[in-house]
């Protein structure tokens, strides 16, 4: 990486903090640079656990380090994208702010980028489906808390042959996670209900062709969001490849807003819903 470094003539960092299963922050650089040749490098940079605190300021310092041992010049650097937590794009005290200073010290300028998957993350954030996923959480919960209660399940979908194994978890900070759990939950509905009876369980909602309904749209619509947050992710993706997806999901959208429209969602079609 110091060989390729040595020869980029520009070069972007992508920054990523979130901590571990040992409760340790650690901070993700990734890089992108060309040559004169324009070949390409992306790669990444380095690891930094920051085992006390992760201001912008500390960011800012991870950041010069790993510039140092990486021999990367700041008069090269010509965009830098972050998520959209206060430490990384505060005006003042954020790792931005810091980086704003410092380049203006040295009479340069940079494009400040917001990550477009968390972008997503957060739209998909305001789709109100509280309704559905909470009461699919308690039942999963129910079902995943207790070993006993756990084996049990797990030993009645492979009774019944079940495509599923296992419920999945909720994990609030994976986006994907959302996604596989609901349509999970909806694929096996039938037997989750019959499980729920034998340990004399009552959710009602499970036999309300509306919830059920809401159930298979939210759904259908995470999943569709799951697959764009998919396109999004990988290497060798530029720009114009994020906005040529992203714009024909918004088609999508529109498409799909104007067939509901058009149809009309009686309770005969809401049973066949849930058949």
């Amino acid at each position: 990486m110091k060989e390729r470094a040595a020869k980029f003539i520009a070069f972007s960092i992508a920054l990523d903090e979130s901590t571990d299963i040992n409760d340790i922050a650690q901070l993700a650089i990734f890089i992108r640079g060309v040559d004169e040749n324009l070949n390409i490098t992306e790669e990444l940079l380095d690891l930094v656990p920051m085992r006390d605190t992760t201001t912008g300021e500390d960011i800012f310092e991870c950041v010069e380090e790993v510039f140092t041992t990486f021999n990367l010049k700041w008069e090269k650097l010509v965009s830098v994208a972050t998520d959209g937590a206060p430490s990384m794009v505060g005006k003042i005290k954020g790792f931005i702010g810091r980086l704003k200073a410092k380049f203006g010290t040295l009479g340069l300028d940079f494009t400040e980028i917001h990550c477009l998957l968390h972008q997503e993350n957060l739209c998909a954030k305001s789709v109100h489906m509280t309704e559905v996923l909470d009461l699919v959480m308690r039942i999963v919960n129910l079902i995943k808390a207790n070993g006993k209660t756990h084996r049990q399940f797990r030993k009645f979908l492979e009774d019944l042959h079940c495509d599923y194994g296992d419920l999945p978890y909720l994990t609030e900070v994976r986006f994907l996670s959302r996604g596989r759990v609901l349509t999970s939950f909806y694929d096996i509905l039938g037997v989750i209900i019959l499980f729920l009876d034998m340990q004399g369980k009552s959710f009602p909602e499970l036999s309300d062709p509306k919830w059920v309904a809401d159930l298979a749209f939210f759904a259908d619509l995470v999943e569709y969001l799951n697959e764009l947050n998919l396109q999004l992710q990988g290497r060798d993706i530029l720009i114009c490849h994020f906005a040529d997806k992203i714009k024909a999901f918004q088609i999508k959208l529109d498409f799909w807003q104007r067939q509901l429209r058009t149809v009309e969602i009686s309770n005969d079609s809401l049973q066949k819903v849930r058949r």
